[in-house]
């Protein structure tokens, strides 16, 4: 598919009604701000009648709280697709799990790759222990900051070195184990989403290629060392759809922005698909366009040269 720039016209014939957007790397900037610009162009398509849609990794109690007190977002689409709720009615409109004893043997199948699980479920999020000393080694390899990696660092060497604010964050407070597996077994409730860090890029690669043969479950290669996984038939792209359907909204008049692997998903269920930047070569290879990346608030960029397409009564 063609890939085009942000100056060129959209193709939702029809007006845009439904928009969507990730989060983190995409309108979330080192986990502590959404840039006035970004709420500015929200409040703009919003008063012309579109619908705002958040589609991320986080479950809905991890919501960043820029966007929660902004109070303009109508619904969420949270861990990759799993669950779609009413963000005012608090509603959960769609849901899908992964089994327990799926997820301990999703566990075991990348075990020699000494990955660090995240476990999301309805009421907590539960992190390894190792998985912060991961993303340390993929900052210092990378050079790009990461507020996760806080435990290795004081605050204010986060700020002063890597310009982190870590008390604006809201993921620092994940609790954590040295035992995920016992907590999985352990723990009653819904899994909505896997995660994982693992000690090299190599290592997050080998564990991708094992896990996307798993029947049963979608498995995303994020970016760097980090994989996500959910149950399958609930991506971003398939909850996508799905919203739009059940608001009565065609396919062509939705529009949905990401960043990385896991907005891959989006790609022919939604309208039109903006890759927001260019670290993810999948991504952009799939996206109709790209348009800057976050840090020159791409999305606000691509909505302020197209607004005339947003609008129900267009």
């Amino acid at each position: 598919m063609r890939v085009r720039n942000a100056s060129q016209e959209a193709r939702c014939p029809k007006s845009i009604g439904l928009l969507f957007f990730d989060l983190d790397g995409t309108v979330y900037k080192d986990f502590s701000t959404i840039s006035d610009r970004v709420f500015a162009a929200f409040d703009a398509v919003r008063e012309r009648g579109c619908i705002l849609a958040a589609a991320s990794g986080r479950s809905l109690s991890f919501m960043p709280p820029p966007l929660a007190a902004w109070g303009g977002l109508d619904y969420f689409i949270a861990a990759n697709g799993v669950c779609t709720y009413d963000v005012r009615s608090g509603e959960c409109l769609r849901e899908g799990a992964i089994a327990k004893d799926e997820a301990l043997e999703i566990m075991g199948q990348v075990e020699d790759l000494d990955g660090a699980w995240l476990a999301f479920y309805d009421d907590v999020v539960m992190r390894d222990k190792r998985s912060h000393y991961y993303l340390y080694l993929e900052m210092v390899r990378s050079g790009v900051p990461d507020a996760r990696a806080y435990g290795f660092f004081t605050a204010e060497e986060l700020e002063k070195t890597y310009h982190v604010s870590v008390e604006k964050t809201n993921i620092v407070d994940l609790p954590m184990t040295d035992d995920m597996e016992r907590f999985v077994h352990e723990h009653e409730g819904s899994i909505h989403k896997l995660a994982a860090t693992f000690p090299s890029i190599e290592a997050a690669e080998e564990a991708f290629l094992r896990l996307k043969a798993h029947p049963g479950i979608e498995a995303a290669h994020t970016a760097g060392v980090e994989l996500e996984i959910s149950a399958s038939g609930y991506t971003k792209g398939t909850s996508s759809a799905w919203l739009a359907r059940h608001l009565g909204i065609a396919q062509d008049r939705t529009v949905a922005f990401g960043d990385a692997g896991n907005d891959i998903s989006f790609a022919g269920e939604v309208g039109y698909l903006v890759a927001v930047g260019d670290r993810s070569a999948e991504l952009v290879s799939v996206a109709d366009e790209v348009a800057p990346s976050i840090d020159d608030d791409g999305v606000a960029v691509w909505i302020e040269n197209h607004i005339d397409c947003f609008g129900a009564e267009l």
